[in-house]
């Protein structure tokens, strides 16, 4: 019977392989994978068909018996190895009916068993070299047994062992979600209270107004919860006015700047009023003190018409509006306004 093994990347060239070999006739026995690929072992249906006249029934329950090799020799002649090895192979082939892959199992196995003894006997070997000299024992160290400390006087070492930083981090985290919690603790408290401010229009609209004016949530709350339901409109937004003055501490006692004096730059973004302020506080100023007490001076030198926008204010008040190009310029102005009561400085946003 031919048996060939066949190798390849993949079953597909495997099988290609093996139907080069044998042709449409191919019968795969078994496959497996390798380190190399595929392996496949296949050989021929003329093979097998070679062999079924020669197969015996098999008992139903029990296991098929070794073949046995008649010893009958016809006198004169003796059987080669080679060909009783070749009649073990076809009489134990012949007792089984289900695939060839029992046959290349048991020829594998075979196969291990013949290499078996070889390999023990190396192993023999190897066990009757001389051992290496074992090493010298170390000599035995003194031991100083030292009673155990009470667990009273290792719970404040442990303590000291914790680093600083680890303690330190632990009570940011703390703090930190203590302040999301009462966070989120005033927001869901002011969409309570806003969902039942809905019933009562005043309170709704003054809200608004709080909150539109930059106030907290929570201090506009508190304001309008002490609010009396009976008020009406003008009532109410005149209590509301007392009460953020009641509770918004100011310093009543000092002077406003325009009567206190001076020299302010007004900073800030584009567009947020600075021209405008300044304008207002030099009237304030020119109306107590008179027009002389103030001096207008601008630094924008980069939005168009910031000076115009300036000197047309500054005119209707009486003023002129001056502009200083670089700091030696502004020091100039700064020196020539020293006398001034007030002097208001108009930056670039």
């Amino acid at each position: 019977m031919n048996i060939q093994r066949f190798t390849g990347a993949t079953s597909r060239e495997a099988l290609a392989k093996a139907r080069m070999a044998f042709g449409d006739g191919t019968l795969i026995l078994s496959n497996r994978q390798t380190a190399l690929g595929v392996e496949v072992m296949a050989t021929t249906e003329d093979s097998v068909g070679a062999l079924e006249p020669r197969a015996r029934p098999a008992a139903p329950q029990e296991r098929a018996a070794p073949p046995v090799v008649s010893d009958k020799v016809a006198p004169g002649r003796a059987l080669p190895a080679s060909h009783q090895q070749v009649q073990q192979d076809t009489a134990q082939l012949a007792m089984s009916t289900l695939s060839f892959q029992d046959y290349v199992r048991e020829r594998m196995l075979r196969r291990r068993q013949t290499e078996t003894p070889v390999a023990i006997e190396e192993v023999g070997l190897r066990a009757q070299a001389p051992a290496p000299a074992p090493a010298p024992a170390p000599r035995p160290r003194m031991q100083i047994n030292v009673p155990p400390a009470p667990a009273a006087a290792a719970a404040p070492a442990a303590s000291a062992s914790a680093s600083p930083a680890q303690a330190v981090g632990a009570r940011s985290i703390a703090d930190e979600l203590q302040s999301m919690r009462d966070l989120i603790e005033e927001r869901f408290n002011t969409f309570a209270w806003l969902g039942q401010a809905r019933q009562n229009p005043i309170q709704a609209n003054l809200m608004l107004k709080l909150l539109r004016a930059g106030y907290s949530p929570a201090l506009s709350r508190a304001i309008l919860e002490r609010m009396p339901e009976t008020m009406a409109a003008p009532e109410a937004m005149q209590w509301m006015m007392e009460a953020i003055r009641r509770n918004i501490h100011t310093a009543e006692q000092e002077l406003p700047i325009y009567q206190e004096g001076g020299i302010y730059a007004l900073v800030g973004a584009t567009g947020v009023g600075k021209t405008t302020t300044a304008a207002k506080l030099a009237g304030l100023c020119a109306e107590v003190h008179g027009p002389a007490s103030v001096g207008l001076i601008t630094l924008d030198t980069q939005r168009v018409g910031a000076h115009a926008q300036l000197r047309e204010h500054a005119r209707g008040l009486g003023l002129v509006a001056h502009l200083a190009h670089d700091r030696a310029a502004l020091q100039d102005l700064l020196g020539l306004f020293a006398a001034k009561k007030m002097v208001l400085i108009d930056t670039t946003g």
